[in-house]
């Protein structure tokens, strides 16, 4: 395809450090060499937070940078004059309405959006009849992409359903990806929390559902991976609440840990807990599934539809410790088990849910927007 007839798109989005699920997504856009061959394409990161303890704190340096991004952005919108903006959008607290700054500016040029939605809390914004009109205004006929239907209905009241496809994440594994399968009765039960200690993520939670297993005398060691949030919910405030139970011998902090070393984790390990009560599409899950380890998690956002209860893991109410507790002792107790499900888990990765195939998808997204479109 000659350049002069390719349709031209300007991605608008964030991009790591720091890494989490959304910028690590909006890489793997951005990277897609069949995008770059179909399209001609131009590339705006957006920059504020240099450091995941940075994220949701107003700084000085951040309205520098928005500043430059709001000329850099017309100034692509002048010279490069694109047919399509590719947006991923803040869509709660203060930053959704820095984001409608920036879609004023599009739509003054008359561009078509694409909304990549990583997040949700719509649904609750828009009790507020000033804030429902705002978000209807926000997305009013631009194209949406939502990562489950199972988050249709955050924003079923201000959005179009004709313009909304669906688009599961995917990641990217390499060769490391192998479980050792194994049933070693003089081996303590590995659970592993892989994430940022955030408090929406559920650690106190899985710290709770541990006590009770200790009052039961389950062998356990317990292991946290992940970059604290901020210095007021750091490890201190995690271990001493570990400590108050008497866990501490048994529950290990490792820190962030990337490529080969978390690769080494996630093999080692027996399940995942992840007792989120805040979450859209959990890149971890994914990659538990992919080193084949069951998992346990909660009935939030599009997690049902990616973990098969009973099947490749367990799904347990948002802020229930026993039920966590009750779903582990049943692991620990059978261990057939446990290796049916991480193989099912495994399967239903490769079946779904890698890079090739999440690129895959979204050329196809991205053709039948333009193709009905223009």
């Amino acid at each position: 395809m000659s350049t002069d007839n390719k349709k031209r798109i300007l991605f608008l989005v964030t991009l790591p450090p720091p890494i989490h699920g959304s910028n690590l997504v909006n890489l793997y856009v951005t990277q897609n060499k069949e995008l770059e061959d179909k399209y001609t394409t131009k590339i705006l990161p957006l920059r504020y937070a240099s450091s995941f303890e940075d994220i949701g704190k107003f700084q000085p340096v951040k309205l520098y940078r928005f500043i430059l991004l709001i000329f850099r952005l017309i100034s692509l919108l002048f010279r490069f004059r694109p047919d399509l903006v590719y947006f991923v959008p803040m869509v709660t607290g203060l930053c959704f309405y820095r984001e409608c700054l920036f879609v004023i500016l599009i739509r003054m040029f008359r561009t078509k959006i694409i909304f990549h939605l990583h997040g949700k809390g719509v649904k609750e914004k828009i009790k507020n009849p000033v804030l429902k009109f705002l978000y209807t205004w926000f997305f009013y006929n631009q194209f949406i992409i939502l990562l489950s239907p199972l988050l249709f209905d955050d924003i079923r009241e201000v959005a179009i359903k004709s313009r909304i496809s669906y688009l599961p994440n995917g990641i990217d594994i390499g060769v490391k990806n192998n479980k050792r399968h194994r049933i070693e009765s003089d081996r303590p039960f590995k659970i592993l929390f892989l994430s940022n200690l955030v408090p929406t993520k559920g650690p106190t939670d899985l710290i709770e559902a541990c006590k009770i297993l200790k009052e039961k005398n389950s062998l356990f060691q317990l292991y946290f991976v992940g970059t604290p949030s901020s210095k007021d919910f750091g490890w201190e405030k995690l271990d001493r609440l570990i400590r108050l139970y008497g866990l501490d011998k048994q529950t290990h902090y490792l820190g962030p840990k990337y490529g080969n070393q978390k690769d080494d984790i996630l093999c080692d390990s027996d399940v995942l807990v992840f007792p989120t009560v805040k979450d859209c599409f959990p890149l971890v899950i994914l990659e538990a599934m992919a080193f084949g380890l069951p998992v346990i998690s909660t009935y939030e956002g599009a997690i049902p539809e990616i973990v098969d209860d009973g099947v490749t893991g367990y799904l347990v109410p948002p802020k229930n410790p026993e039920r966590i507790a009750e779903k582990l002792l049943d692991l620990i107790n059978n261990p057939e088990t446990r290796i049916r499900m991480g193989e099912a888990a495994k399967k239903k990765f490769e079946q779904h849910y890698t890079l090739n195939q999440f690129n895959s998808k979204l050329i196809g997204v991205i053709d039948a927007i333009t193709r009905d479109s223009f």
